[in-house]
């Protein structure tokens, strides 16, 4: 069965942005809440952290979760005023 063009485009996607450096999901995971905290704060991130945004844009359920922590901040930091 053929790739659908809408698959095709994914996997090239996901093949072009693979490094040799590259982490898994449960690498990502570990530091997913320092990184959204600093992407809120528009920090630039350290390597690690760079690691972790290169992860999220190839792996949908990371992102899905980076949501999840990015909407719960938003919100704290609404109540709080600041982190």
């Amino acid at each position: 069965m053929p790739l659908s063009r809408n698959k095709l485009e994914r996997l090239l996607h996901l093949v072009s942005t693979t490094q040799d450096d590259s982490i898994d999901c449960d690498q990502c995971l570990e530091h997913i809440a320092e990184y959204a905290e600093e992407h809120l704060q528009e920090l630039t991130p350290c390597e690690q952290l760079i690691a972790i945004k290169v992860h999220l844009e190839s792996c949908p359920c990371c992102q899905d979760e980076f949501t999840v922590f990015m909407e719960a901040f938003i919100t704290v930091q609404g109540e709080e005023g600041c982190f």
